[in-house]
This record gives C-alpha cells, structure tokens and sequence, in this order.
C-alpha cells in the first residue's frame, strides 16, 4: 500500500500551481464582494427564458440523440452552422476538419498546449496577457516570453526584435497567443496597422499565431469595423497567416490554413 502519493505523481503534476481563475471565482460567492477580475458576464443578462425553452424543445424532439455520447470533435450540425456563420460574417471559408467544438474555450487552450508544446518550449504572449492562458501553457512547460503592450495592443517594434534574436541563436517560439479585441487584463483593442504586422512577421518568420478571442462580436456596436488576423472579406490574401483560434461564445477553436 502507498503511503506518500507525492512519491508517484507525474513531473506535470509536481509542477502544477494553482488555479487563479479558480480562486478568484471562490470570491465571486461572497454576497458583498463585486468582482471585476474575473470576467463574469451580469446575471441580470443571462436569456434563462430562452434556454429553459430551447432546451426542452431539443429534449422532446431529439432527446435519445441528444443526451447520448456524440462525435469527439462536435456535433456535425453544430460545426455546419458555425461555417455558414463564419462565411457570412466575415467571409472565412471553413472545412468541418478546421472546426472543433470545445467546452468553452479554456479546453481549446489546454488542447494547444497539449498538441504543440513540449516541456521548455518558447511561446510569446502579451505582457500583460490572459492568466487563463499562462496557466493552460505554463501546465505543459511552456517558457513565457512576454511582450509589452500600449495602447494600440502589442508592440511590433519589440517583437520583430525577439523574433530576430531568437532565430540568431537558432530558437524559435512555437507561437504568438495574442487577445487583439478588449485585451484581458488590459482593456486594448490592437489597432489593423498592428493587426496586419503581426501576420507579416508571423509569415516571415514562419511562426503561428493563436488568436484569443471572447467578446469581440458581443462588444462590438454598430458601424465599428470589425479587423480579423485571417485573411477574410477586404482582406488581401497575401497577408494571410496561419492561425488558430478559440472563441467564446461560440465555444470553438479552428486552425485555418491559407
């Protein structure tokens, strides 16, 4: 019989911290506390109504289906209405193989880190950037190299000469995690002049780009221009880059390819 669990976990588990994410939601039970850390919607807002309604009609109409275990990379139906979505909204052609369907998109960051970082991997990120993030990177050894931002998002300058740097001493990061839209922490929305040098970087150093994006069409009010680091709609494709994505609330994440 074991006596000391601590003798047999994992060198992943040893290394593990805790969750911030986690400890801030325990201060959002608190009645008296209003926490602007954590980035919860208003509950005032949530379309219980709706749900309650649509819920019941997936159950009657296609219960058997729908409470039965499903395809690991999402409902097929599901992934047809979000390409539809995605080539109206912003003209983003998508095969069902670019799409996968998470839970919500902190999976979609465990899954990155899972699939394209090693143990002392680079990956730059903002500095400062989304805790989330970190700690889905950092849980696989990821080694942050974080690049500072201003108000326009972060800075080409600083990471042109990272990128350089790094491919001198023959080191390059697995990718660039950036938040372009209501930057958390930060606030910033990334400029398209930055936008636009980011995947001319990422395509001259040939280096990935994962794009976070949470509340980009939720925040965005009428008439503002929506900038996407693919290459979509009024968007040359020479710029285009390699990219891979999570959303929220579409609870998505997709690598497009072009």
């Amino acid at each position: 019989m074991i006596s000391d669990l601590n003798e047999i976990f994992s060198t992943n588990a040893k290394h593990m911290k805790k969750s911030v994410i986690r400890e801030l939601l325990k201060l959002t039970r608190r009645p008296e506390v209003i926490s602007f850390a954590g980035g919860l919607p208003d509950p005032a807002a949530f379309p219980i109504d709706e749900v309650a309604e649509i819920t019941a009609h997936v159950l009657k109409t296609q219960g058997p289906t729908a409470l039965q275990y499903g395809p690991t990379e999402g409902d097929s139906r599901l992934k047809d209405e979000l390409i539809a979505h995605h080539e109206r909204e912003d003209g983003t052609q998508l095969k069902p193989e670019n799409v996968l369907i998470t839970v919500a998109s902190q999976q979609g960051l465990d899954l990155t880190g899972k699939v394209f970082i090693d143990r002392d991997d680079y990956v730059i990120v903002g500095l400062p950037t989304y805790v989330g993030g970190l700690g889905a990177f950092g849980s696989y050894g990821a080694r942050m190299i974080g690049i500072e931002l201003d108000d326009e998002g972060m800075r080409m300058d600083l990471l042109e000469s990272e990128l350089e740097r790094m491919r001198k001493k023959r080191q390059k990061p697995k990718f660039i995690y950036v938040v372009p839209d209501f930057q958390n922490p930060a606030g910033i929305t990334m400029s398209e002049e930055r936008r636009l040098k980011l995947i001319e970087l990422a395509r001259k150093y040939d280096v990935l780009i994962h794009r976070g994006q949470s509340v980009q069409r939720a925040a965005l009010r009428r008439g503002d221009p929506e900038v996407h680091l693919r290459s979509g709609r009024n968007r040359p494709r020479h710029r285009a880059a390699h990219v891979l994505e999570d959303t929220v609330p579409r609870h998505e994440a997709r690598l497009d390819d072009r």
